[in-house]
């Protein structure tokens, strides 16, 4: 019978996963409408409640959105 030791790496750390930095370049990333900052997480209350929703919640702010800003690499230049 396999388990999930088999399928994890030898000396993979997932506290240490789960707590790095993305690898995603920051023009990549949705910004925040309030403070344009690249610091969204999902609004993780309101993942399938009301449609319309706050999705993102952005960590550096504290603010709540359905609606972020595109990521900077996709706005081009104006």
């Amino acid at each position: 019978m396999s388990g999930s030791s088999d399928i994890v790496p030898e000396g993979f750390d997932l506290q240490e996963a789960l707590y790095a930095r993305s690898s995603t370049p920051h023009e990549e990333m949705r910004r925040c409408p309030y403070c344009e900052s690249v610091c969204l997480t999902p609004n993780r209350s309101q993942i399938g409640r009301t449609p319309g929703a706050d999705k993102w919640y952005c960590t550096n702010c504290g603010e709540a959105t359905s609606d972020p800003l595109p990521p900077e690499a996709e706005c081009g230049d104006e």
